[in-house]
């Protein structure tokens, strides 16, 4: 047999293959990289190597190379996780919302089907309880899928936030306290007798605690449920509409959540749905209220979280009879009504005005959709704060919008309105 040489020619060819092989190797572990990145990439210069057209020399190689990289199942697994992360990014309310309905209702299921009678197992009441975090719980796990670490850390500077004035603070601890007193006087100027003030405290189901239940109440009502209605829904729509038409959707979504009581809890099996309308108009002044204290306490949960508990407090306690909780609701409601009077509904927020699009978020949403782009260049160095400075939303001066009319381009009023 004739001995064999290789040409000149055939050596350039496979170490040209080899070279765009190798070329390609580094721009699929750099476009890996990116994808996989963690949300906080605001320091980071990213190398992209797009691949070039594959030769048929190769594709051996990059088939070998990837197949050491994944397991069996892996690459299925990493699409599916990030369409659902992308969804979620693209659907935070939605996903809030679902998330805070399916845990609290998955928390009160057996309650209600012990008080329906489908099982004949007792289960403790105090069950209901935890059903106040159920929002709490969707807005961390929201939070922490769109904004990472940056919005955890904000929902929790928020949830903490006490230096905001002490009008504020008294507002917020003792307001709910004028207004009990006030209904108080009325319904004793009626010549009812006055409500028993020693069983302030008294809580369904749990032992007697005094003065502690203020401090349940801020825990469970406060926190739970404000951490998520008023901290996490109430700014996502208030970056896109009024304070009033964002306070009108959060109380529908409100109220459908209180929805199950109506099929466990005492009160609410008495008197049925008949009285929904009545609960409805209810939850909607304490709303707007709500969001007004929200507002103008620069988005402190822990203010909303104490009104709240004092609410409940002063009006859900054995301290409080029928005649004087329905007084009460009424004196709320003509509060509601003289603020949206008294403020209006402001304009819609400009994008330069809203903050709670994280930088996070923001720099995931930017960074997915220019890796299209990214990919028909050959190579392209990119330096991502720079890039990304310019479609960043602004913050405003105190951290959150100042629900007020516009006086100029980016510039609000410092009073938070309907």
């Amino acid at each position: 047999m004739l001995p064999t040489f290789h040409h000149p020619r055939r050596r350039r060819r496979s170490r040209t293959s080899c070279q765009t092989a190798i070329a390609t190797i580094a721009g699929v572990k750099s476009t890996i990289a990116v994808v996989l990145s963690k949300a906080r990439i605001a320091s980071l210069n990213v190398s992209l190597i797009s691949p070039p057209t594959l030769s048929k020399a190769a594709s051996p190689l990059l088939s070998v190379y990837c197949r050491s990289l994944w397991q069996p199942g892996d690459s299925e697994r990493f699409v599916v996780a990030s369409r659902t992360s992308l969804w979620v990014r693209q659907h935070q309310l939605v996903t809030y919302l679902i998330l805070t309905y399916a845990i609290s209702w998955i928390i009160v299921a057996p309650l209600i089907a012990s008080a329906q009678g489908f099982i004949d197992v007792p289960v403790p009441f105090a069950l209901h309880y935890l059903n106040d975090y159920g929002p709490l719980l969707a807005a961390l796990i929201t939070a922490g899928i769109t904004s990472g670490a940056e919005g955890l850390r904000d929902l929790a500077r928020r949830m903490v936030r006490w230096r905001v004035g002490l009008r504020w603070v008294l507002v917020a601890a003792f307001s709910p306290l004028a207004v009990y007193g006030i209904a108080v006087g009325i319904v004793v100027g009626l010549g009812d007798p006055p409500p028993d003030l020693s069983r302030l405290g008294t809580i369904l189901y749990i032992p007697y605690l005094g003065w502690v239940g203020w401090v349940f109440w801020i825990l469970t009502a406060g926190i739970g449920e404000e951490s998520g209605w008023r901290g996490y829904a109430l700014p996502k729509l208030q970056s896109r509409m009024s304070a009033l038409s964002a306070t009108l959707i959060v109380t529908l979504f409100w109220v459908g959540w209180h929805l199950p009581r109506f099929f466990y809890y005492g009160a609410y099996m008495q008197l049925g749905f008949s009285v929904l309308p009545l609960v409805a108009h209810g939850f909607l002044a304490m709303s707007i209220v709500l969001t007004w204290l929200y507002n103008s306490t620069r988005g402190s949960i822990l203010m909303v979280a104490l009104f709240h508990g004092s609410y409940n407090f002063w009006a859900a306690s054995g301290g409080a009879g029928g005649l004087v909780i329905s007084t009460i609701d009424a004196l709320f409601i003509i509060w509601a009504v003289g603020m949206v009077v008294a403020f209006r509904p402001a304009n819609p927020p400009s994008k330069e005005s809203t903050r709670y699009e994280t930088a996070a978020t923001h720099r995931h949403s930017q960074l997915l959709g220019m890796l299209p782009q990214l990919s028909k260049t050959r190579r392209t160095r990119l330096n991502l704060p720079n890039l990304l400075e310019k479609s960043q939303p602004r913050a405003s001066p105190i951290g959150v919008r100042t629900y007020g009319h516009q006086r100029g381009a980016g510039q609000t009023t410092n009073v938070p309105l309907f």
